[in-house]
């Protein structure tokens, strides 16, 4: 796979050639810098392209020992006032399996918001035994940093495992001081996404958004947007919200390519979600149509009211009814309440782009 480019900068991003056989990314922007972290790999970039720091995932988390292996994720939390420069850190974290003893979380927190300035706080957080740890999503509110991964037996979906970090013992740059809850959700519903919520204070609650229930077919028409409350605690309350929404399968087709190579995606988990100000985004890939050709869609929800409600949603479908596919959307919401989504397009006459 070629590497990654930027919008507007247009720099190059990690060679995922470089990665190992799984390609899986994730970046984030801060105030001077992006951040990129793939399997094996994590680089520091300025803003106008330039590289400050590549080193391999072994190499970062070697201070705990760690042993990277899927499932990489980096977030920039803009909530933390830091006592010098602009407010925020950054939050890098992989899935670690041992062969001997089971899954990790490797997790780690920049000691400001220039990443360069290294990350004193470093931790190895072992998961559930006996089960494997997949699809691992990330998210922040004001008292705590919470992942969720599937819980697999023998590759075959078992359950949710909620992993919750209290913000506040991972913030101090003490390694000793780390606190951390867990909880499992057994209701069926699997890749349960954490909010990122931004502006958020003091007690409020976490929020996930998923999928709904699927019919034989695969159809779904209905978004769970679930509520988190107690959260720094092993016995939180979730409650589950379902709004109906426009159907679609839950199984979307791999995109199209020049020369008949298609883009493995087939999956319609909801793949990001963030909050400001009681609005509530979301984003997946679907298929829709008599086509059945991939589509980014994306949710607004509003909690204001307490239980949440569907204020709008969209998709994009550029030619409708046409070959091209549009797939691996990433969204957010800005100090503005306006919402930025990214997504990637390809078809029989086009590169992935």
């Amino acid at each position: 796979m070629p590497p990654q480019r930027h919008l507007g900068a247009n720099f190059e991003g990690i060679d995922f050639n470089n990665t190992g056989a799984t390609a899986e990314y994730a970046a984030a922007s801060g105030p001077n810098n992006v951040v990129e972290i793939a399997n094996s790999e994590i680089r520091i970039d300025g803003k106008s392209g330039n590289i400050l720091s590549t080193q391999s995932l072994t190499s970062f988390f070697a201070p705990i020992a760690g042993v990277p292996y899927d499932n990489p994720n980096v977030m920039f939390d803009d909530s933390i006032i830091n006592a010098s420069g602009p407010a925020g850190r950054w939050v890098v974290s992989d899935v670690d399996y041992d062969s001997s003893t089971g899954d990790y979380l490797d997790f780690a927190v920049s000691n400001g918001s220039n990443p360069t300035d290294g990350f004193t706080e470093m931790h190895r957080i072992k998961l559930e035994g006996g089960l494997i740890a997949d699809s691992c999503s990330a998210g922040f509110n004001a008292d705590a940093y919470v992942f969720s991964f599937n819980m697999l037996s023998e590759l075959n979906f078992n359950h949710v495992q909620v992993l919750t970090i209290q913000k506040s013992t991972v913030i101090d740059q003490n390694n000793a001081t780390l606190t951390t809850f867990s909880a499992d959700r057994s209701d069926g519903l699997s890749s349960l996404t954490p909010t990122i919520m931004h502006g958020s204070a003091t007690g409020d609650p976490m929020w996930f958004v998923t999928e709904g229930p699927s019919d034989a077919n695969g159809n779904v028409d209905q978004i769970d947007v679930v509520k988190m409350t107690n959260i720094l605690s092993n016995t939180p309350t979730f409650q589950d919200n379902f709004i109906s929404v426009a159907p679609y399968n839950d199984c979307p087709p791999n995109a199209l390519q020049p020369g008949g190579t298609t883009i493995g995606d087939g999956v319609s988990n909801i793949l990001n979600a963030a909050m400001r100000n009681n609005i509530l985004v979301a984003d997946q890939t679907v298929t829709v149509g008599t086509n059945g050709n991939a589509v980014a869609r994306w949710y607004q929800f509003s909690t204001a009211a307490g239980s949440p409600t569907l204020s709008q949603y969209g998709q994009i479908n550029p030619d409708n009814g046409t070959d091209i596919d549009t797939y691996m959307p990433s969204i957010d919401i800005d100090a503005n309440d306006d919402l930025g989504m990214t997504f990637m397009q390809s078809s029989a006459n086009q590169f992935m782009s």
